[in-house]
């Protein structure tokens, strides 16, 4: 998912750069290069973490555990694809108060991390914004927007490029 999140990123809009972030530095190096054979010109490198200071974070895990805290980045998107069931979680809980939220559509609330801040209290699931109240109304171009998706690849990639475009 994340090779296909950072193709779809690359094709919709010019970037400067792309780095693959991966405990397994095999699987990062095998997806930088499938992009550099995709996108000949586009600078793409591998490393441990992302760069505190990148635009976005694309997070594409299977982790059992947040990987991702609001004080680790200053990108003003973070897109969650990868928790999309209850046993994973990519965001720590801090990002539901550090950014505005959006998910995919109402049933995003029903897993992963989401789910478990609802459950502990830490948001009211009235204030996580829907992909079409997002498409529909926009944000302040001064927040900070966590998208964390639980739906369809398709809506995944549409949305990557629509935040992009807006962050």
């Amino acid at each position: 998912m994340g090779f296909y999140s950072a193709l779809y990123a690359a094709a919709a809009r010019p970037l400067r750069e792309v780095s693959f972030c991966d405990t397994d530095g095999a699987r990062a190096e095998a997806a930088a290069a499938a992009l550099r054979g995709a996108c000949p010109g586009l600078r793409i490198r591998t490393a441990p973490r992302p760069d505190r200071d990148a635009d976005a974070w694309i997070l594409a895990t299977t982790s059992r555990s947040a990987v991702c805290r609001p004080d680790d980045t200053d990108a003003r998107v973070v897109i969650s694809l990868g928790a999309d069931i209850d046993t994973q979680s990519e965001l720590d809980p801090a990002w539901s108060e550090a950014a505005d939220l959006f998910a995919i559509r109402p049933t995003g609330l029903r897993f992963g991390d989401l789910h478990a801040w609802a459950e502990a209290g830490r948001i009211d699931p009235r204030q996580v914004r829907d992909l079409f109240d997002l498409l529909r109304a926009g944000a302040s171009g001064e927040c900070r927007r966590v998208f964390v998706s639980t739906g369809s690849a398709l809506f995944d990639n549409i949305t990557i490029g629509y935040l992009l475009e807006r962050g």
